[in-house]
């Protein structure tokens, strides 16, 4: 159960939950700030079941792994153009 209490506006005020959108349980919509791995606010039903879960945790990890990936490509990239404005020889490959 969530120590805070959840949301109940409903996706009104917050974002729709990209992860649990509605309880399959009681059918409260539910925004982003019910995070998935705490029970439904209004019947304290799970909101994933737990092949649901695994999935979901794969396809985090995932995103994490991918954005890594960007950021030191990204991080080189910018490395490359310090060095290139700077006026240094291009590394011979």
């Amino acid at each position: 159960k969530d120590p805070k209490g959840g949301c109940f506006c409903r996706a009104r005020v917050h974002d729709l939950s990209s992860y649990a959108p509605i309880c399959k349980s009681c059918g409260l919509v539910l925004c982003s700030v019910n995070l998935p791995h705490f029970a439904c606010p209004h019947c304290t039903a799970p909101l994933l079941s737990a092949p649901a879960r695994e999935a979901l945790i794969l396809r985090l990890q995932d995103q994490i792994g991918a954005a890594r990936a960007r950021e030191e490509a990204d991080r080189l990239h910018a490395k490359e153009e310090a060095r290139r404005a700077a006026g240094a020889f291009p590394p011979l490959a």
